[in-house]
């Protein structure tokens, strides 16, 4: 395991509860128990997500945390159960559906080239499927895409085709996300375009391909350069098959067996890279912590790659006139949820991700300067990320007073 920590932390955060069922905790590991018997500091931190670790059942985990442009990074376990070797501050993370932020950033990158705006609809952004597209598709925005209110189901592949179809094919990329895109625009919506909120991948991988349209260049080559490598997020790749062999953090199911992770094997690992534009970046703790600080600058209008104003539409809902963000319920932006809580001056950010073998989570609170991620290679962890996350925010509270 990978103990070195790189700066002090100092921040304010908030746990996010889902009803995942969970293996019973060690009181230990509780914020309770944090509350009463200890003080997390950078020298026990480590202790701390350790016991978590363990008590879960994770083969690893890894938090970073952000704060007044000073970087924390633990890793702790094994990159794959049953295998000594350790993960370590270098390993690359799959961060499934926060990649989202990533796809919709883009977006905004060409929205400000002039290429699109908030307001193109499906028919402008894909002219040649505007003929065979549902009629109800045409009028659906960039907006609405990316805010999961275009009529689209929670299903991800089209009917008809399953995850192997996909990941069988040999067209490029570019070319797999046109068909899927006019896969999915001859399906009847779900629910009528605009009318309310339903999460679904299927807006961001059509968004990957309207990007792709529009610039000749495949949405993974768009963000390298665009983002990645302006940043200087070296270590970013995209789906799973790139680990093989075990490298960086494997993949496991959620269950348990024999008191233990099951590891992921052959076709399990993967989910198609069809996908990509929802949910299939890898990086590093460290790199994922430059994206987030790339926000946190960018909200204050501090960002030479993409303008304030941009900052300002990913992050607010299209129906945040309906009371949306506050302390009675959460809504989703363009790649954000956002909330409003206590500990925070203004709205806060947040995001997790899962191919069910991998986890992981971020917040932003661009008032208080600080994020945090977390990340495992199990799926089903949003208990643990609870833990880890709880017990943050009543030390970081602490130190905010």
């Amino acid at each position: 395991m990978d103990h070195r920590i790189f700066s002090v932390f100092g921040l304010s955060f908030f746990l996010c509860h889902c009803s995942i069922a969970q293996p019973e905790k060690d009181p230990a590991t509780s914020v309770e128990h944090v509350r009463a018997t200890e003080r997390l500091t950078p020298q026990n931190l480590p202790k701390f997500l350790e016991r978590v670790r363990v008590n879960y059942g994770l083969p690893a985990l890894g938090v970073a945390i952000l704060n007044n442009d000073k970087v924390t990074v633990v890793t702790l376990g094994v990159r794959k159960e049953g295998d000594p070797t350790p993960v370590t501050n270098e390993d690359a993370w799959h961060i499934g559906s926060c990649t989202k932020a990533m796809t919709a950033t883009l977006m905004a990158m060409l929205v400000e080239d002039g290429k699109l705006s908030w307001e193109s609809t499906l028919a402008e952004m894909l002219p040649d499927l505007a003929e065979t597209m549902l009629p109800v598709y045409r009028d659906v925005t960039l907006r609405q895409l990316l805010s999961h209110r275009a009529g689209f189901p929670t299903s991800t592949v089209p009917p008809g085709t399953t995850y192997a179809d996909w990941d069988a094919k040999k067209e490029t990329l570019p070319e797999q996300r046109m068909a899927y895109a006019q896969g999915w625009l001859a399906v009847a919506p779900s629910y009528p375009p605009g009318s309310k909120m339903v999460y679904s991948n299927l807006g961001y991988v059509i968004a990957g391909a309207i990007a792709e349209r529009i610039s000749g260049e495949s949405w993974e080559e768009q963000l390298k350069k665009r983002l990645f490598e302006p940043l200087g997020m070296k270590s970013v790749t995209y789906g799973t098959k790139s680990i093989l062999p075990p490298v960086e953090p494997w993949p496991h199911f959620h269950f348990l067996k024999n008191g233990k992770a099951v590891a992921a094997v052959g076709a399990e690992i993967e989910i198609p890279l069809v996908l990509g534009p929802a949910g299939q970046v890898r990086c590093s703790l460290s790199d994922w912590a430059k994206y987030a600080d790339f926000y946190l600058k960018g909200l204050r209008g501090e960002s030479d790659l993409l303008g304030e104003e941009s900052f300002r539409v990913l992050t607010t809902p299209p129906d945040s006139n309906k009371a949306s963000g506050t302390d009675q319920g959460d809504s989703h932006a363009l790649g954000w949820n956002v909330a409003k809580r206590s500990w925070s001056r203004g709205p806060v950010f947040y995001h997790g991700g899962s191919n069910l073998k991998n986890y992981s989570f971020i917040w932003l609170a661009p008032k208080e300067n600080f994020a945090i991620m977390i990340t495992t290679n199990r799926g089903a962890t949003a208990a643990a990320m609870d833990d880890v996350s709880a017990a943050l925010v009543v030390e970081l509270s602490r130190l905010n007073q």
